[in-house]
């Protein structure tokens, strides 16, 4: 007897790419350190992450030498305004949201996990602000 799930996954693609059938999308987005008491962005000069394309390396910042690189799905870099490859908040949702929402018009549930240390900014990726509006508020 084949259960439901083993015949959702052994269903023919119909057009998807078999990278956006059944999987975990893994994505890092770099901000800058935020002070919890003032919500004052605090170090705004010192990134010990260099982002490239999908690709987090943490520097040491007195030698510039690297103490280890990690490759994701998708990373993006909203640690500076200031900088050409800067990703809003619009950045995060375009890229990340397009898969979910196809398959939650399809029918599937969908999840979107965010996690880290405290004031990392979950929150403020997830919810944002009303200037910005962070992926939920987009969504939906």
């Amino acid at each position: 007897m084949t259960s439901r799930r083993a015949a959702i996954e052994n269903a023919p693609a119909e057009g998807k790419p078999d990278a956006e059938l059944d999987r975990v999308t893994v994505a890092v987005r770099l901000r800058p350190w935020v002070d919890a008491q003032n919500g004052k962005v605090v170090h705004a000069d010192r990134s010990v992450i260099r982002i490239n394309n999908s690709t987090a390396e943490v520097v040491d910042l007195r030698t510039g030498a690297s103490r280890g690189r990690y490759t994701f799905d998708k990373c993006f870099d909203s640690f500076s305004e200031n900088e050409a490859h800067y990703a809003p908040q619009s950045a995060v949702f375009d890229e990340l949201a397009p898969p979910l929402l196809r398959s939650a018009m399809d029918g599937y549930n969908v999840t979107v996990f965010a996690y880290g240390q405290t004031g990392s900014g979950k929150s403020y990726t997830m919810l944002g602000t009303r200037d910005s509006p962070g992926f939920i508020p987009r969504f939906v």
